[in-house]
């Protein structure tokens, strides 16, 4: 399948005193808006659910960032933690304090990016989707940004785009994605089905990567860092606005 573009949810962080939210310290992808993703099993996340999976969905009001923990693929039946605590979260865009981070946060909702999909298979041939573990979506050309090196490398940004084996992440010196930079090839995800140590499994692009070999000059794979500090606001859902 060709790429698409999708509307993405961007957080950005400010430091943990700064309560106007004047100067940001980083700019993140939290995921693509109004789609039910699968996360893989539940169990793994600390939580029970009847079908043994977990799917996450993010979404926007006009003053609010929603985000929703769900056993099924249409997105429907919240689950609850094993405390039996809603894992459905409720935060405001504007400028607020956000106990999962630590710091004072912003939301943008319905930014525009063309979306990179990939998964995990079973097997060599990558006919069997491994379902255990999540759906990978990345939004292409948006710059991770920090002001300072919190990425590999002691880098400033990130940056995911595609080049003519597929996608793979780039590391900056600069906090907007310029400088001096390099690849990191071995996170790298192509078009064709390929073993991976870095992925544990074997992986695939299910949506091709466009490249255009004038204009770009780097394939990036998006990092689950984001996701992975999502996971971990099961233990902190007690936070609404």
């Amino acid at each position: 399948a060709s790429a698409q573009s999708e509307l993405f949810i961007v957080r950005t962080e400010f430091d943990d005193a700064d309560q106007s939210c004047s100067t940001w310290q980083s700019k993140e992808v939290e995921g693509v808006q109004d789609l039910c993703q699968l996360i893989g099993d539940a169990e793994q996340h600390g939580l029970t659910s009847p079908t043994g999976k977990a799917y996450i969905k993010r979404s926007c009001t006009e003053t609010h960032y929603i985000e929703g923990w769900y056993s099924d693929s249409s997105c429907t039946s919240l689950l609850e933690t094993s405390m039996n605590e809603t894992t459905l979260m409720n935060r405001t865009l504007a400028c607020s304090y956000t106990s999962l981070y630590r710091s004072y946060n912003t939301y943008h909702c319905s930014q525009s990016f063309t979306v990179a999909r990939w998964s995990r298979y079973e097997d060599s041939s990558c006919q069997i989707k491994d379902t255990t573990l999540p759906e990978e979506f990345y939004a292409l050309d948006f710059c991770h940004q920090s002001q300072t090196g919190s990425f590999e490398g002691d880098t400033k940004s990130q940056q995911y785009s595609c080049s003519s084996s597929g996608l793979q992440r780039t590391f900056f010196k600069n906090s907007n994605c310029t400088g001096s930079s390099w690849v990191k090839t071995d996170s790298a995800v192509g078009n064709d089905c390929a073993d991976s140590w870095y992925y544990y499994g074997h992986v695939k692009l299910d949506s091709s990567c466009p490249f255009d070999p004038v204009s770009s000059y780097a394939c990036v794979p998006f990092d689950i860092t984001s996701l992975g500090i999502s996971l971990a606001s099961f233990w902190l859902l007690a936070y609404h606005v």
